[in-house]
């Protein structure tokens, strides 16, 4: 998964300075611990500077390899997933993944293709879900983020302008369940709603992230 390789190319570019982009996972999860989930990466707010950007002359479009079809290729070869789709819509620079799993291993195992994984070698299954009695136990993981590097940490603008950087990149992630969330246990800002309490919604930002890994890490008590 080369999708912070990516951005860290984007980085360079002193016109995104000032905007922001988002990453978001969604997850729908059944009672016997199917569902669906959704990897989008969401770039529409710097969409008019990146549609000025390539109506320069000889600018290349920094959003050519930001589609997810190779992952969604690799994603259908997976035991216990299915009804894998990409989407690319380049008029407003939003980009996903979507699928469906069977059980949370098959969900462990496409996270691990979808988010560690690229075509130059695989990674041991990590375990981004598991069950403990009526809690689910939520584990962050993000591949190299070469926006830790020191490419973004020079003098002290430089280095306030990459912090500003890192703070408006946005990471989400959004939870649906099958029975209410009495309450949740995480480092990252956290709220609870829906119908009944079902719903469950997490957000950092890529320098929260950078100074603590595991901000997005979370147990998730049910009822």
């Amino acid at each position: 998964m080369r999708i912070l390789f990516r951005i860290g190319a984007l980085a360079l570019l002193p016109l995104l300075m000032a905007s922001c982009l988002t990453i978001e996972e969604s997850y729908l999860f059944k009672r016997n611990g199917s569902g669906s989930m959704t990897y989008t990466l969401d770039m529409s707010e710097m969409a008019s500077l990146l549609k000025m950007s390539q109506e320069s002359e000889d600018a290349e479009d920094p959003t050519e390899e930001m589609g997810f079809e190779a992952e969604a290729d690799r994603l259908s070869s997976l035991s216990g997933i299915s009804g894998v789709k990409a989407n690319s819509d380049k008029d407003k620079y939003i980009f996903s993944v979507s699928f469906k799993f069977a059980s949370l291993d098959a969900l462990n195992a496409a996270l691990t293709e979808l988010i560690l994984n690229d075509e130059e070698g695989s990674q041991p299954v990590h375990e981004f879900f598991r069950m403990e009695n009526n809690a689910i136990i939520a584990t962050h993981r993000m591949k190299g983020n070469p926006l830790t590097g020191s490419e973004l940490m020079g003098d002290d603008e430089e280095s306030e302008q990459a912090a500003s950087f890192l703070e408006s990149m946005k990471y989400k992630k959004h939870f649906t369940f099958a029975s209410t969330v009495q309450t949740v246990y995480s480092g990252s800002d956290a709220s609870i709603e829906g119908k009944k309490d079902r719903e469950l919604h997490l957000e950092s930002n890529f320098r929260q992230l950078m100074e603590d890994g595991e901000a997005l890490n979370a147990s998730i008590v049910l009822k």
